[in-house]
Parts: C-alpha cells; structure tokens; sequence
C-alpha cells in the first residue's frame, strides 16, 4: 500500500516540473523581449533587437540615453529594413504610435530616412566634446515636432524661412532641419537662399538624395565654431599672422 503523503509529494513534484517545462521557456522569452514586448509580431521582435548590433546603431548609441530614445534608434532602423514590405512596414509604424505617439513616431522616421544620422556627423564635427554632441543631438530629440519641418510646395517662402530662423535662435540646440521632396524642392532651396541672404550668416549644410532634399540649420555661433576649430587644420590664421 503506497503512503498516501508520498504519493501526493510526488504528484506536486510532478506538476511542477510539468509547468516549468511549459511556462518557463515563456517566461524567459517575455523577459528577454523586455521593453520591444509591445510589438507583438515575433519576426518584428526579433528584427528589432538585431539593430543593437548594426554598425549605425552602434554609431548613434553613445550620444543617446538608455531607455526610449535608445529604442526609438532600433524601430527607425527597423522600419528601413521593412520599407519593402508595405503591410509589416505600416504594423510596426502603428505599434509604435500605440506606445508612444506621434512625436516618437516621427523621431524613428527621421532615424529610418538617415537624417538623425546625418545630423550627428555634422554634431561631430562642430563639438568636439562627446557631451555637447549628446546633448544638443537629444535636445534636437525632444524638440522634432518644431525643429524638423516638412516643407510643401505651398508654403510661403518668407514665412518660412523667417520660422525656421526664428527655431534655431529659440532652441537650446541652435539648429532646425527642413526637408522636402519632388514638387517641394525648389521651394527649399528658395527658403534656404533667404536664409542665406540674412546677415547674420546662418550655417547651412546641404544633402540631396533622389527626388529629396535635405537641409541642416546651425546658428551663427555654429560658424565661429567650426571655423575655429578649422584653424589648426587648415593653418591659415597662423600664416595669416606671421
């Protein structure tokens, strides 16, 4: 006759080993998918987290806080890799609205088309502190909605370009980004040619792709900066003095 105390130790035993074997592996991978947990699709999980070892993100990485903005940097990553494929493209946009909304949507576009990477190489060059990168790229972050402006083939020119002039005397970054493309481009480069023409000389750096048409806005000070720092490259104020 079995002891009816050893029977039902054995059958807990039992019942615990069977749920471990069935939950924990479910566990494990709800906690390794941590923060992406909201996207849902396993591919799209897993697509995002490769991006942590991609050679841009590796890039971007150290100028940006852990956390959303860090995350942020892999779903406009991702979203390149998937901008073939319409139906997982639009998903994965979605997902991140649902968590986030419209301004961190924006901000994993904008790492999707380049421009985020585009800015921190023109950062670079003008800071040479790591810290001033880091700090004007995340204030840039915080600011998208006002600092990167879509332009149309509408907009008023003078209006425009006073706005954005305005932007980057406002903002703790001193800069703003206008893009445009297709029937939009000429108006930008009208916009960029009064930004120009102002005399207090605004920095304006310049990238073309296909039908669009980028443009980075520093301040005045911006110049001074880069010219500064020029001088022991280039070696002409020291000629110039001698």
């Amino acid at each position: 006759m079995s002891d009816p105390l050893e029977s039902a130790s054995k059958g807990f035993v039992e019942g615990i080993l069977e749920w471990s074997s069935e939950k924990i592996p479910e566990l494990v991978r709800r906690f390794r998918d941590g923060e992406l947990a909201f996207v849902k699709d396993r591919n799209n999980i897993d697509l995002v987290r490769a991006q942590k070892e991609s050679a841009e993100y590796k890039l971007l990485s150290p100028y940006v806080a852990k956390g959303k903005l860090s995350i942020l940097l892999q779903m406009g990553l991702a979203l390149r890799q998937i901008e073939n494929d319409p139906e997982k493209l639009e998903d994965l946009r979605q997902k991140i609205y649902g968590k986030f909304g419209t301004t961190e949507l924006r901000i994993a576009e904008l790492v999707k088309i380049g421009i985020v990477t585009q800015l921190l190489t023109y950062l670079v060059k003008i800071f040479r502190n790591p810290k001033d990168v880091e700090s004007r790229l995340t204030s840039f972050l915080n600011q998208v909605d006002d600092l990167a402006l879509f332009i149309k083939k509408d907009d008023l020119v003078e209006g425009k370009a006073n706005l954005v002039m305005l932007r980057v005397d406002a903002n703790p970054a001193h800069m703003a980004i206008i893009f445009g493309t297709g029937n939009a481009k000429p108006v930008v480069l009208k916009i960029l040619r009064r930004i120009k023409g102002n005399p207090r000389n605004f920095l304006i750096e310049i990238q073309e792709e296909g039908n669009q048409i980028t443009a980075f806005v520093f301040s005045p000070e911006t110049r001074e900066r880069l010219a500064h720092w020029a001088v022991p490259l280039t070696g002409e104020e020291a000629t110039s003095k001698r």
